[in-house]
């Protein structure tokens, strides 16, 4: 992603689960997400990754 003045926005890494767990918590806004959603493929990480840099940066 590129805003208006040329800066490129890069996505932190996917957090990882360790051992059983289900769930892996978000290091930037703290909620419970599903590992199998977050290792499914990137898709799932970006879009929550970006949903709260916008609520961030606005």
């Amino acid at each position: 992603m590129s805003t208006s003045q040329g800066d490129k926005f890069e996505y932190p890494p996917i957090p990882e689960a360790s051992g059983g767990e289900t769930r892996i918590q978000c290091p930037f806004c703290f909620k419970a997400l599903g590992r199998k959603e977050l290792e499914a493929g990137d898709d799932y990480w970006k879009h929550h990754s970006l949903r709260l840099a916008l609520k961030v940066f606005r």
